[in-house]
């Protein structure tokens, strides 16, 4: 009988042990969430300093800082899935703790049953005693009956035994009472722990649910960090796309104001130049009107593309694409300044030459191309030298460029020792155009 209790004792002590553990798991996990929202903590100061600096910015188009203050609200939006993602995971957690508390109940359900085949031993010891105070109350009857009056000398000790058995069955009977009233408090227990059962089995379905929803949030997150990567990576390339064309704009309009001030001081200067020269400069200055005209309108155009990729992205749909020739720009200067250069006359061919051997050294290698586009179709020393100094540039693009427009000069004698060391490239392109140019000098 104290075997049995002591091992109830027992599985009660490690249920206790179980929920230590539970508890140091929770603290475990409670660190982890700690220290993970630290890290989100940290992950919003760099965004906030990132948010701070694109503020500094200066003469930011309007269209550009509506979509950065588009990606800003997807990130918000971001950071607010992430909470509802930690929100799931701690009621992820809690659940799975409640889970282990009812394997320990399982562990109590075994306990039960031992509990009962022990009262079950019990209860047929308890009768076997029964029946065996019965037979000797009979024997004692039998006895009184037969010997009324000369009683045998062991009588007293049938009866000391009568009373020794009498006790032996109160004690059983009290024992049997306990171990009944311990049988119906682990009965009322284990329908508790059914009860918390079926409880859990509910809590599981919830928790599977939970998970789905946790799975399909990342897959979505996910998502939307490769879409605002994408426009992202969309919006710089465009951005500076419309800046290479602001800024050949410039160009253009610079040389245009030069040539329009030379043409004035020349007609203030000179009475001798005919109505009919006068006649083709107005017309000169007439077109070149128009080209700067048409660019002006092309970057209206590239400003109304920005707008419908801004449209597109607030929409979220991904069958439009946004689709934008990046040689428009640079195909349209060259056309304009290849009829400026028809037009006008040396002295001006001179200066429009000179003012772009000046500016190509500190030019982005896309405005470098476009000059070098221009150098193609003409001819001169300084240009040759120019188109030299190119090969050695950081940027295939600007080396195999130059190599093209080089092939206008391939009498010079000099040229086959600039182009060999380019058959050592380190792009295949570029050696490739080296060899073939060498291949027609010899």
């Amino acid at each position: 009988m104290s075997e049995e209790l002591k091992n109830i004792l027992d599985s009660i002590e490690k249920k206790n042990q179980s929920e230590a553990q539970l508890e140091k798991r929770v603290n475990f996990l409670r660190e982890e969430i700690k220290r993970l929202r630290f890290t989100i903590k940290e992950q919003k100061i760099i965004i906030q300093e990132q948010k701070e600096k694109l503020e500094q910015e200066e003469k930011i188009p309007e269209d550009l800082q509506i979509l950065k203050d588009l990606v800003l609200t997807q990130r918000k939006e971001l950071k607010e899935k992430d909470e509802k993602i930690e929100q799931l995971n701690q009621e992820h957690s809690e659940l799975k703790r409640k889970q282990n508390n009812l394997e320990d109940f399982e562990n109590l359900d075994m306990a039960v049953a031992e509990a009962r085949n022990t009262i079950g031993e019990l209860t047929t010891r308890n009768q076997e005693y029964l029946e065996k105070i019965n037979m000797l109350e009979d024997k004692l009857e039998k006895q009184k009956e037969e010997n009324l009056e000369n009683r045998p000398r062991g009588i007293q000790e049938y009866e000391e035994r009568i009373t020794q058995l009498t006790n032996e069955k109160t004690e059983l009977l009290d024992r049997k009472n306990h171990l009944q009233e311990s049988l119906n408090s682990f009965k009322q227990k284990l329908e508790s722990s059914k009860q918390k059962s079926r409880r859990f089995g509910n809590l599981e379905g919830q928790i599977r649910d939970l998970e789905e929803e946790n799975s399909r949030l990342i897959n979505q997150i996910m998502s939307f960090k490769k879409e605002i990567s994408y426009k992202n990576d969309l919006l710089e390339e465009k951005s500076d796309e419309i800046s290479q064309l602001q800024t050949n704009i410039e160009i253009i309009k610079k040389c245009y104001m030069k040539m329009e001030n030379q043409l004035k001081s020349k007609l203030i200067s000179s009475k001798s130049i005919s109505e009919k020269e006068q006649e083709e400069r107005r017309i000169h200055v007439a077109n070149l009107n128009e080209k700067i005209d048409f660019l002006e309108q092309e970057k209206v155009k590239l400003e109304e593309n920005l707008f419908l990729l801004r449209q597109q992205e607030v929409n979220k749909d991904p069958s439009i694409k946004l689709i934008i020739d990046e040689d428009i720009a640079n195909d349209q200067q060259v056309c304009v300044l290849d009829e400026m250069f028809y037009l006008m006359g040396n002295h001006n061919k001179e200066i429009i030459i000179d003012f772009l051997i000046d500016n190509i050294d500190n030019s982005e290698y896309s405005k470098k191309r476009a000059i070098i586009k221009i150098f193609k179709k003409l001819r001169s020393e300084k240009i040759y030298k120019v188109l030299l100094d190119l090969l050695k540039d950081e940027n295939w693009l600007v080396r195999y460029d130059a190599l093209v427009a080089l092939e206008n000069y391939r009498d010079n004698e000099d040229l086959e020792a600039e182009i060999k060391p380019l058959l050592n490239d380190k792009d295949v392109d570029v050696r490739e155009k080296a060899a073939k140019i060498l291949s027609k000098i010899e």
